[in-house]
């Protein structure tokens, strides 16, 4: 067994180890020189070294380090695992490298969607393809799946620790990842509400896709180390509404309506009056941070349809329109 300071010596070269691995230009390195004149004289020096014998630069790498250290060139336990960590770092860079470039090839299908989001301006692009009456939402359709499958690849690969261990605090990757969640989740809802009829709330954890609970994550992990940085207001409307769940709470809103309509136990009517008060009240705290995109307020939108229901419910309510500041917004069009 290894004692406590050789343990120590290996865990270090273990890291300067794979800090020189292949993958880095070690010429590059301001102390090249230095390091080059030591791996010399342990040439020279070390009978171990020079015992061991390998055709591979990697494995003769790990034996000067080791070497280096003192516990032996060709140590039985120290000697495996320095081999295995570097292999495993190159395993890590090969697929980063891959997954880089499906990153980059993955923009066009982004930029596909953006499109989409434009160009669907009677009811907003959730709507017209939770409904899916033209080819442009069948196309739209194919740009999420493809998506779908290179984030789902991506977050599996990290959990299953095929990647670098700091990948997920890359500014990189958690823009591109919630970039991604806040323009396609929507889609992925209105697929789920379209296809079970809304039998499923999207936003309990046994619907929602895991992606984008992982995405988002990572988002407000990094955030958290953001806190020094004061957080600038919005002077206009976000282009994409920042709770990428807004139209789950609209799905779920508009079946809790219903159920007050149809509801005569002046109970559960209660309750349910209560969830979409609740509703109304995160709908306005959007507005408030204009943290919502302006697209919701479009008259065909699933959301205008559900305000104007529960408008004229709750104009029976005597003050409602006084004590609604989302009744004075919409009636204003505050959002124009």
């Amino acid at each position: 067994m290894l004692d406590f300071g050789k343990k120590l010596a290996v865990k270090i070269g273990l890291e300067n180890f794979v800090m020189w691995s292949p993958t880095a230009c070690i010429s590059e390195h301001p102390e090249y020189g230095s390091l080059l004149e030591d791996i010399t004289e342990n040439l020279h020096n070390a009978k171990e070294v020079a015992d061991f014998v390998s055709e591979s630069s990697f494995e003769i790498g790990a034996a000067l380090e080791l070497d280096a250290m003192g516990v032996g060139a060709k140590n039985d336990q120290a000697f495996p695992v320095l081999i295995e960590a570097g292999c495993l770092r190159n395993k890590h860079d090969m697929n980063i490298e891959k997954l880089n470039d499906e990153l980059s090839k993955n923009q066009s299908n982004m930029a596909q969607l953006e499109w989409y989001k434009l160009v669907c301006k009677d009811r907003g692009y959730y709507d017209s393809f939770k409904e899916k009456h033209n080819k442009r939402d069948i196309d739209a359709n194919l740009f999420r799946e493809r998506l779908e499958r290179f984030w789902d690849k991506m977050v599996d690969k990290v959990e299953k620790h095929q990647l670098p261990g700091d990948l997920q605090t890359q500014n990189k990757w958690i823009n591109a990842g919630n970039a991604y969640r806040k323009l396609v989740e929507p889609l992925d809802i209105a697929h789920n509400y379209s296809k079970h009829k809304g039998n499923e709330n999207h936003v309990s954890e046994w619907v929602r896709p895991h992606r984008h609970m992982v995405l988002e994550k990572w988002l407000k992990e990094k955030n958290q180390t953001r806190t020094g940085r004061a957080k600038q207001r919005r002077t206009k409307f976000a282009s994409l509404t920042e709770d990428s769940c807004f139209w789950a709470h609209v799905e779920e809103a508009c079946k809790n309506l219903q159920q007050v309509q149809a509801q005569h136990q002046v109970v559960q009517a209660q309750q349910l009056q209560e969830r979409l008060k609740q509703f109304e009240d995160y709908v306005g705290n959007l507005i408030k941070d204009k943290s919502i995109s302006a697209e919701i307020f479009l008259e065909g939108s699933s959301f205008m349809k559900w305000w104007h229901q529960y408008r004229t419910l709750q104009l029976e309510s005597p003050g409602w329109k006084a004590r609604s500041p989302l009744f004075n917004f919409i009636a204003n069009e505050e959002w124009k």
